[in-house]
């Protein structure tokens, strides 16, 4: 059941996420307007950005701390 719980807690909150790649990565891509490579970058770009936005500072600084 909790797990039922997470995962559509999960599509719901990354559906935005997904639909942004798609129309900024994946149909450039398709339609051979950009290269697998740029296609990959701008998906990296899209997941960052959103990771980044739901990271705290306090644990960002940890983890560069960490980093070294």
């Amino acid at each position: 059941m909790l797990v039922g719980i997470a995962l559509c807690l999960t599509l719901l909150v990354m559906r935005p996420v997904w639909q942004e790649m798609y129309t900024e990565a994946y149909v450039p891509f398709e339609a051979d307007q950009i290269s697998l490579e740029q296609g990959l970058g701008e998906g990296k770009r899209i997941i960052s950005q959103f990771m980044l936005a739901q990271t705290s500072k306090n644990s960002l600084e940890t983890l560069v701390t960490l980093a070294g």
